[in-house]
């Protein structure tokens, strides 16, 4: 082999060597790159449920403050701001436990109490459904629903309607706003998406979407574009005997504002 065919194979193993170094470093780059941005999506994530929760903490312990609430709904707004402060604790902290065995309407009621407190009217009636899930994931999940509905249903009021389907618990919460607009339907469970003048941080429905989807359910809009806006919460069904009991249930009756004398009551 002659001095310049030794020169060209030493000069391409040199630059063979060093575009593999090249592109290890860049794969590293872009892994960190990747990491950080799923850390920032986290705290991010976090940050978004902690502000829901803290609303309906603040709302429910003002209204016990000013001591216009008969008994029976003191009891639940109580049972609602020491159910919802642990959850924000825990939220703060890394994840630690594994799905439980739930009853939704236990889960539920304490954020129908919160809404209630806020000043949204929220149509509900327990159903004794069971699922498998985190309690905080699914209270986060309808949570997130009900904020939205708040958000965009101009007032009118939300309804939540849950039953079981073919071995899966369904949970709609309707809104009677104007609906979702129809350039950002296709991409509304998106990270950032946000609808014409929304005020949100598109943050919410994209996280719940994916929780639903780690249980084995789904979470996706089920209306006609320009109608009045349902999400549908869709989990695996367990027999609702199989799910211990998290504290005393709440009947519609204890919940603020489930009538008009309570509303009343609330507003003195």
């Amino acid at each position: 082999m002659t001095f310049s065919a030794l020169t060209l194979t030493a000069a391409t193993d040199l630059l063979r060597h060093s575009l593999f170094e090249t592109t290890t470093e860049s794969l590293a780059y872009a892994e960190r790159a990747s990491q950080a941005e799923a850390t920032v999506r986290h705290d991010q994530e976090v940050a978004h449920e902690v502000r829901a929760a803290t609303a309906g903490i603040v709302a429910g312990v003002h209204l016990l403050a000013r001591g216009h609430v008969p008994p029976a709904q003191r009891t639940a707004l109580e049972h609602m701001v020491d159910v919802e402060a642990a959850r924000l604790g825990r939220s703060l902290t890394p994840e630690t436990s594994g799905p439980d065995r739930l009853a939704v309407d236990e889960v539920i009621g304490p954020l129908v109490v919160a809404q209630r407190a806020l000043g949204h009217e929220v149509d509900w009636q327990p159903r004794g459904h069971g699922v498998v899930a985190r309690r905080d994931d699914l209270a986060e999940m309808v949570n997130v629903l009900l904020n939205n509905a708040f958000r965009h249903g101009l007032g009118r009021g939300t309804r939540i309607v849950s039953e079981e389907v073919d071995g899966a618990a369904r949970i709609e919460v309707s809104d009677q706003g104007p609906g979702v607009a129809p350039e950002v339907r296709d991409l509304l469970f998106g990270w950032g998406v946000r609808g014409p003048g929304s005020v949100g941080y598109g943050i919410g429905l994209q996280r719940a979407r994916r929780l639903a989807v780690e249980y084995g359910g789904q979470l996706e809009l089920t209306d006609e574009a320009g109608a009045a806006t349902t999400f549908r919460l869709t989990l695996p069904a367990i027999p609702v005997g199989d799910a211990p009991g998290l504290g005393a249930p709440i009947s519609p009756e204890q919940l603020p504002g489930a009538s008009s004398d309570s509303r009343r009551d609330l507003a003195g």
